[in-house]
């Protein structure tokens, strides 16, 4: 009698074991791993194979590794229905290619290599999105880009080039209408901010007013499997849950695929920079609400390096205390000819104050790389804080 570790044995069954694989759930893998030793490691084995983005970039691009580089040039990430077939190891046949970046020099160096690498021709341009999918202060302008495809006759592939006016990962978070759209792939990852719900129940949650666009994507999202409602139910929160006040892109709600990057060139922005990109989710329940409110604000100092996204405002004011301080510091050991203009004026500044752009010297130290450390300490701190609170809650009682 065939068993099943018989059929899942790699060696012996190979073409039986790929074909299952190809048709599991990703619910039925973890299930899988938790049932045995044997199969323990099964997801990790799966993931170069069912999980290749390479494989799956080749359906628009002749060079997905090149492609991949100079996404981490520009900082670019690829979202839309792409990251969703991605994640769930479907093709829909007729989807596109969505790939955010933010406007400007990044845009115009994606737009170029998009056109003399690949062949891509520009066909369309649609600007200020207002009655679209996306918020209009999110995004500047969506650029169609169209290739025929090489020895596939009567096959077009369309790249959209999103331009974002912050970072994309701000954008995203600000723009996308459910907990279903919001997957985006890197130069070296994928992101899955809401898996839980995604992936292993098949159900979204609103993030923005419906409204007629909204409404066809959450048809289309409908069409596909997926069921979307307006807000949580109080019965369906639970400690895992992926909706909570405190998030960010790097947590532990967060479904993470590393990519393989041996060819590629690596990004020389932080990985923290987007792992940290912090977001709240206003967490209603009932008629009178019809959506989950995500909260974000940009934050910047010349004491780093980089634009981060940042929420809620105890850790903005936390990062805002530290980074006063080395601004400050940084800015006593200027020699006078390096000075800003305005240098006794920012060294009266009081945290929060907003500085007033000014050229950072080579000698300049930027402090990005503590960001994770200091968002560790803003979290223990905070858990002191509860713990004190409801130790004085039970002394009350």
């Amino acid at each position: 009698m065939i068993s099943l570790f018989d059929i899942f044995d790699r060696e012996s069954q190979y073409p039986v074991f790929d074909r299952l694989c190809d048709n599991l759930l990703i619910a039925d893998i973890i299930a899988l791993t938790q049932t045995c030793r044997r199969f323990s490691g099964l997801y990790k084995y799966l993931l170069p194979i069912q999980w290749d983005v390479d494989r799956r970039l080749a359906r628009f691009v002749r060079d997905p590794v090149g492609l991949r580089s100079q996404m981490g040039r520009t900082d670019a990430l690829i979202s839309g229905s792409f990251a969703l077939q991605y994640f769930e190891r479907v093709t829909w046949p007729a989807s596109d290619l969505d790939i955010f970046v933010e406007y400007g020099e990044q845009c115009q160096k994606l737009c170029e290599y998009l056109a003399e690498t690949e062949e891509y021709c520009q066909t369309k341009e649609m600007v200020a999105l207002v009655d679209q999918a996306y918020l209009a202060d999110s995004l500047v302008m969506v650029l169609e880009n169209v290739q025929a495809v090489h020895g596939r006759e009567n096959h077009i592939s369309h790249i959209h080039v999103i331009a974002t006016w912050l970072s994309p990962v701000h954008a995203l978070l600000q723009a996308s209408c459910t907990t279903v759209a919001v997957n985006f792939l890197t130069w070296n990852a994928a992101y899955s901010v809401f898996p839980l719900t995604t992936f292993l129940q098949y159900r979204g949650y609103m993030l923005r007013p419906l409204n007629q666009h909204f409404a066809s994507l959450v048809k289309k999202h409908t069409r596909r499997g997926w069921k979307i409602q307006p807000t949580m139910w109080p019965e369906d929160e639970r400690f895992n849950h992926s909706i909570q006040e405190t998030r960010r892109v790097g947590d532990r709600y967060t479904w993470k695929i590393p990519f393989d990057t041996r060819y590629v060139k690596w990004s020389s922005t932080p990985e923290c920079v987007l792992e940290h990109a912090c977001f709240g989710i206003h967490v209603t329940h009932g008629d009178r609400h019809q959506f989950h409110p995500v909260h974000t604000r940009v934050f910047n100092s010349p004491a780093l390096r980089y634009t981060y996204t940042c929420h809620p405002w105890s850790w903005c004011e936390f990062l805002d205390e530290r980074v006063d301080d080395l601004t400050k510091f940084e800015l006593l050991t200027l020699k006078p000819g390096d000075r800003p203009t305005n240098y006794e004026e920012l060294l009266t500044m009081s945290p929060g104050d907003p500085y007033a752009t000014f050229t950072t010297p080579d000698t300049w130290t930027h402090w990005d790389d503590e960001v994770p450390r200091w968002y560790k300490a803003w979290e223990k701190k905070e858990e002191r804080a509860k713990q004190g609170k409801r130790k004085r809650t039970d002394e009350d009682v």
